[in-house]
């Protein structure tokens, strides 16, 4: 899935200004959600968010 692919399905999720890079077989990033910040881990082939954690 490509980047764009996988910043579609965050938005889908409820998740904006989503930045993603390609790190250890994964997408790294942040995005915000719901007025906070998180650190994200998005799995590449399914788009499925696999790390969530608000950022302090």
């Amino acid at each position: 899935m490509s980047k764009e692919q996988a910043i579609q399905k965050l938005s889908e999720q409820g998740y904006a200004n989503a930045y993603l890079k390609a790190d250890d077989g994964h997408w790294e990033g942040e995005a915000t959600k719901g007025g906070r910040i998180y650190e994200l881990h998005v799995d590449p082939h399914s788009g499925v968010v696999t790390k969530s954690e608000p950022k302090h």
